[in-house]
């Protein structure tokens, strides 16, 4: 089959196939109604046009509402569950692009190298379509990623606005390198405004897109350098950015009319930048130095588990094959793992596990890496094929480890509690309660 496709041909169909993979299971195991935390509030929020809680995620109320009025025929809710499943789909369709153009890249100064030719080559498919399929499979099978596939959360489209951020950066960081290689300084590339642009959409979702800026700032200044032209396409990458950002203009134009969930009402300036900035969430944020460690701690705790334990080994692997063939891509994803880790774990909330997705996402890309190691450490095309089949066992693996702790098919716990509770009151009863987490969103 692929014998007759060209390299770019090969990379979109193997990337649509990972995607729809994941998005079949995703399907058959996403929760039909309300879930725990804060699923009902931000269906209510999209299907309404609301304000969310802070920072009102705009973006994701404006996709959620086009989305859940499509004449589907199906409950908002479960709509809008499956909105999540296509959002971590997508995701995991342009992580195998990255991941290629990763793996790629950092082969330059190995005989492994593959440009994009016309024509498939068998070492291109062992040495980037393979290691590529597994660690976008494992990252989509792995326990977080896969739960933020099965309920309404802002969770999934922040994954999905990641991998595309990521995408578009290195991207950019790579026509940099070829700009720089044949002599020619260009002021600003259509790939800078797209990262830019798609960057400040990012912060209209979530404010953990912080995350990135250690490795970007290094990865950036260590390619451009510091030189005039280079603060130059930063202010001009502001308009872009600015654009993106823009979408928050939504939250004090919507409160203005007075929506059925307006929370904080951010209809003025004092309003809006306490909502925007998330003031009310602060007191969880470096409360002490108990709870960052107690963060970091369960981190490192849970990760074995999260890719179901082999996968985790093999991304070790995968680290001692950047350091060798690519010191660059090395720092580049420690930091994205490290920034990750070290911020989130200044947050001390329970549901922490989401904070980690930027560093579960860089291990996936660690484990195509370890895939790699394996596969070159021999040219015969026999053993090459059963490494590939304990790749695919290895996946099999994680989805079947993973497929009971996510599963959400059959959970209406929430929905029913939540209507035992409104059962039990006396007609025109109040009730007052604090459990938000699984009746008062819901």
């Amino acid at each position: 089959m692929f014998k007759r496709l060209s390299y770019k041909q090969a990379e979109i169909s193997l990337a649509f196939i990972a995607a729809l993979s994941c998005l079949i299971v995703y399907f058959n195991t996403v929760c039909p109604t309300v879930t725990f935390i804060d699923s009902g509030e931000l269906a209510t929020v999209c299907y309404k046009l609301g304000i969310a809680h802070p920072t009102g995620y705009p973006l994701f109320t404006l996709v959620g509402y086009l989305f859940s009025h499509l004449p589907l025929g199906l409950r908002v809710i479960y709509q809008l569950n499956l909105l999540a499943a296509i959002f971590c789909s997508a995701g995991l369709f342009i992580f195998f692009r990255l991941l290629v153009l990763l793996l790629n890249e950092a082969s330059i100064k190995s005989k492994t190298r593959t440009t994009e030719n016309p024509e498939l080559t068998e070492r291109s498919v062992f040495t980037l379509f393979l290691p590529a399929f597994a660690g976008t499979l494992l990252l989509g099978f792995s326990e977080t990623f896969w739960s933020q596939a099965l309920s309404i959360e802002v969770y999934s489209l922040h994954i999905f606005l990641l991998t595309l951020v990521l995408f578009c950066f290195v991207k950019a960081i790579k026509r940099e390198q070829e700009n720089r290689s044949n002599n020619s300084e260009l002021f600003i590339s259509e790939n800078w405004i797209l990262f830019a642009y798609v960057l400040g959409l990012m912060f209209t979702n979530h404010l953990s897109t912080i995350f990135l800026a250690p490795a970007m700032l290094v990865a950036y200044f260590a390619t451009c350098g510091f030189s005039k032209i280079s603060w130059k396409r930063i202010f001009a990458m502001g308009v872009p950015f600015l654009l993106g950002l823009s979408v928050y203009l939504y939250l004090p134009f919507r409160a203005d009319n007075q929506p059925i969930l307006n929370w904080g009402n951010p209809v003025d300036i004092n309003n809006f930048f306490r909502h925007l900035t998330g003031k009310v969430y602060r007191v969880w944020f470096l409360d002490s130095s108990e709870s960052v460690i107690k963060q970091f701690k369960l981190f490192f705790e849970t990760l074995p588990a999260e890719f179901a334990y082999v996968a985790s080994v093999v991304a070790l692997f995968g680290c001692w094959k950047l350091f060798s063939e690519s010191i660059r891509i090395f720092i580049y994803t420690t930091l994205l793992f490290m920034g990750c880790i070290i911020f989130a774990s200044f947050y001390d909330i329970h549901d922490i596990e989401t904070y980690f997705l930027l560093a579960y996402l860089t291990v996936g890309i660690w484990v195509a890496f370890g895939v790699r190691f394996f596969i070159e450490f021999t040219e015969k095309i026999t053993m090459r094929r059963i490494i590939a089949i304990i790749s695919l066992v290895m996946i099999f693996m994680t989805g079947y480890i993973n497929y009971e702790k996510v599963d959400a098919s059959k959970l209406t716990l929430v929905e029913e509690y939540s209507k035992d509770m409104f059962n039990s009151l006396e007609e025109n009863g109040i009730l007052l309660s604090f459990q938000w987490d699984y009746f008062v969103s819901a």
